[in-house]
């Protein structure tokens, strides 16, 4: 067997500098050329939402990458590094998710021709107090999320090759707010589909030259076999263990239904002309989900054959700190000889962060200037409302940055960090929605109530998990051999002697503190059931929505008619709170009806187009 010579810290080539800034001036250009070309972007309507004429294929290229972040790039393998294949069964839940959002939020929103998806509260609860509250869940899930994408594969490199934290910081900050400034979301949509060309690229030749170098792909499973780390179903219903079938699948199942009414969706689903497209390209999103998890996952698998072929394990050696340096640790040895490969894995990683960040940086643009900017601009030009946004742009760029340096402070896993965090966030704010879309008795006094408590209680839960020291902590699976770490041709007892951190499991955990140790898939579910609830509970002890004029069937799903058809309709009456149903309510209303209504909005981005409703009550009719 080949021992693994270590030798000095490899580092980048000519040649892979120049594969990684043609990525940066790639996506750069494009964001020119939407500055200059068509109408330039000199309307909010163009600038935010594409004038509602997108294409399919890219806009559902950009959907997927814009999940796809350096959370994956990094997170999914040091995922399967340290605990195993279990947390594959991720994909199952998010499958379920998305057919949900698909046939179920998507036709609520995509018909409202809505720029930000909090006009919906505003529009459903008659109260603007809600729709601020949940713009600024918004923007706080959004702006965290920009900096967990930022900071992670900043010190992943900085540890691995020496590349400056500050530098991979500013410059993905840089470029993502240079061409999303320019070119909005046309641009952002463009580059998302070129990124994701590279992205792919990037990770394949990782699997494919790690593949070659263990003995082939039997090899490599094997080796992961012998390792511990094949396991895909574990039934343990104890929600204090950190991954199980119930977790993953259920668990993440319902966290993930924010991402329905996540800004960055709403965007791209307001953004096609149809309902029908709508659907295809968040539908779209479920192969395009299952394949570059599923390359991500074999990346974790790559690096730990690679460490068991080798008998050199550098997270077990000491060599590395953590397991978000594995897969860079990996790519920087298996590409040593072969300049431009790394640049190539460096590019992949970095049009990741510059996807995730330039959607999130237009997301926000979005929130800010319809939520927050245009109620005090009526009178504002469309040049001006469009630089208003333009400066949003920047502005929120740099948060994100100062956001980066302080996720630091969190240790563990960049997946856990980020689904435990953002969870917290997404959680109360996807219960606001739910509880308005879903049951029409809850009110806007419920929703504000909900919405508070459960956003405390779920960052409670996520910050005495992050920071408690009483808390049950899953340890890592056994490292792979260590015994023949070379440096220059000679056994380095330093390094071996200077072994990884151990992760101690705390049994004894005292009182309430107990909490800390559930399962961070559970934080948006417990966030988003229990606003659901208190909502309910607030609403009626306030009054509620108490008769069916107080809701406009129009904001209300009607999934009780789907899912409970063969109730009695009084039983459906009940669940509907007296709403009419919405096919009734559309087939009742007098076709030139429509126009008056549509005209009787305040904001003309908050009514429905006549061709939009026609679409709309002939899908509900059949």
């Amino acid at each position: 067997m080949d021992k693994l010579e270590l030798r000095e810290r490899a580092s980048f080539h000519v040649a892979d500098y120049v594969i990684f800034g043609l990525t940066v001036a790639i996506s750069s250009g494009v964001g020119i050329y939407f500055a200059v070309a068509g109408g330039r972007q000199k309307t909010t309507s163009e600038y935010l939402v594409g004038n509602r004429k997108m294409k399919i294929g890219p806009v559902a290229l950009s959907l997927i990458v814009s999940f796809e972040s350096s959370v994956l790039m990094l997170g999914f393998p040091a995922e399967m590094y340290g605990y195993g294949t279990q947390f594959w069964m991720w994909h199952i839940g998010l499958a379920f998710s998305i057919l949900f959002i698909a046939q179920v939020f998507v036709p609520l929103i995509h018909p409202l021709g809505v720029t930000s998806a909090y006009e919906y509260l505003e529009l459903r609860y008659n109260s603007r107090a809600v729709r601020i509250l949940g713009s600024i869940l918004g923007i706080l899930n959004q702006t965290f999320y920009m900096g967990i994408v930022l900071f992670g594969p900043a010190t992943a490199l900085e540890a691995v090759t020496g590349f400056p934290v500050w530098y991979s910081v500013i410059l993905v900050a840089a470029a993502s707010v240079f061409y999303t400034s320019l070119g909005g979301i046309k641009a952002v949509i463009w580059t998302d589909a070129i990124q994701f060309i590279i992205m792919v690229g990037g990770i394949l030749a990782v699997i494919i030259m790690g593949c070659i170098y263990v003995g082939g792909f039997d090899k490599m499973w094997q080796l992961n076999v012998d390792g511990g780390r094949v396991k895909f179903f574990d039934f343990d219903p104890n929600p204090l263990v950190r991954h199980t079938f119930w977790t993953l699948v259920v668990g993440n199942t319902i966290r993930n239904f924010h991402l329905g009414f996540n800004q960055s969706t709403v965007q791209r689903v307001v953004s096609m002309e149809t309902l029908t497209k709508a659907k295809i390209i968040v539908l779209f999103a479920i192969p395009g989900f299952l394949l570059f998890g599923t390359l991500a996952c074999l990346e974790g698998m790559i690096s730990y054959a690679y460490f068991a072929y080798t008998e050199c394990d550098p997270y077990g050696a000491g060599l590395i700190s953590n397991t978000n340096q594995v897969l860079p640790f990996v790519v920087m040895e298996l590409f040593r000889n072969l300049p431009g490969l790394p640049g190539l894995f460096l590019a992949s990683l970095f049009s990741a962060s510059l996807s995730t960040l330039s959607s999130a940086l237009s997301s926000i643009s979005a929130m800010v200037w319809t939520d927050f900017l245009q109620p005090h601009m009526k009178n504002a030009s469309e040049t001006r409302a469009t630089i208003a946004a333009k400066i949003v742009v920047v502005v929120f760029g740099g948060v994100s940055v100062g956001i980066a340096f302080l996720i630091m402070l969190i240790g563990g896993p960049l997946q856990q960090v980020s689904y435990g965090v953002l969870g917290s966030i997404s959680g109360p704010l996807t219960g606001i929605f739910i509880a308005g879309c879903f049951f029409p008795f809850t009110n806007s006094v419920g929703a504000i109530v909900g919405a508070v408590f459960s956003f405390g209680v779920s960052m409670w839960l996520s910050l005495g998990s992050s920071f408690s020291p009483y808390t049950r902590k899953t340890p890592y699976l056994p490292p792979a051999p260590i015994h023949n770490c070379y440096v220059n041709g000679t056994l380095n007892n330093t390094i071996l002697s200077t072994p990884a951190p151990v992760v101690n499991v705390t049994d004894d955990v005292p009182g309430i503190t107990t909490f800390y140790s559930i399962s961070y898939q559970y934080f948006g579910p417990i966030g988003m059931l229990s606003c659901i609830l208190i909502a309910l509970l607030a609403s009626a002890l306030t009054g509620g929505c108490s008769t069916a004029d107080d809701v406009d069937p129009k904001y209300i799903s009607p999934l009780w008619d789907n899912i409970c058809c063969c109730f009695p309709e009084s039983c459906r009456r009940v669940l509907r709170h007296k709403v009419h149903k919405r096919q009734d309510y559309y087939k009742d209303k007098a076709r030139n009806s429509w126009e008056d209504e549509r005209n009787g909005y305040d904001n003309p981005s908050m009514s429905m187009k006549l061709s939009e409703k026609s679409e709309f009550s002939k899908m509900e009719e059949t």
